[in-house]
């Protein structure tokens, strides 16, 4: 997106509404005012699972096309057809482990491998942050599975204390309810 100066002011998920080629009326996404709103449908019509990546990828950029052209004539096609180019090339490289989220927010390389001599001479750090994070992404088994336990544990921990919480304001209710000066 920043190699196409673009920017999307809020991502969210439509409901599944309509069955997908059956109803009259069933999209997969919409964008609103060019990028003010891009919301995509990711759950399949039962709702009872997510849609294909692959398919929620060709939407996502179907919908990013829609912040140059607004119709689906030639244009937009012909700018559709190179954004699924680029995502795909940038997922190639990206599966041999020649991207990486580095630091400044900035993927290593350039996004369609034209720059590899350059991109070679200087190498990205092979380290990744979580996003909404400062701390390094663990990448080994054992380090899965430590992130993992250690996230069920704080979810167990705050149900626990939400069961004490809400324990205690039941106790409280009925002192009151109860008290010398309870209503009969």
């Amino acid at each position: 997106m920043a190699a196409h100066d673009w920017q999307v002011g809020l991502l969210s998920e439509m409901p599944p509404e309509g069955k997908v080629g059956i109803s009259a009326v069933c999209i997969l996404g919409y964008n609103v005012n060019r990028g003010q709103e891009i919301s995509l449908r990711l759950r399949t019509d039962d709702w009872r699972g997510f849609r294909k990546y692959l398919r929620i990828r060709e939407t996502l950029v179907h919908e990013l096309a829609h912040m140059v052209f607004d119709e689906h004539d030639a244009n937009f096609k012909q700018l559709n057809s190179e954004l699924l180019k680029e995502v795909a090339a940038h997922e190639a490289a990206a599966a041999a482990g020649t991207r990486t989220l580095v630091d400044t927010g900035v993927f290593g390389g350039d996004w369609l491998g034209e720059n590899a001599a350059d991109s070679a001479a200087a190498p990205v750090p092979a380290q990744g942050r979580r996003l909404g994070g400062d701390r390094p992404i663990e990448r080994t088994a054992h380090g899965v599975r430590q992130s993992a336990a250690a996230a069920a544990l704080v979810r167990w921990q705050q149900q626990q204390q939400q069961q004490q919480e809400c324990q205690q304001l039941q106790q409280q209710q009925m002192t009151r309810d109860t008290g010398p000066f309870a209503r009969l």
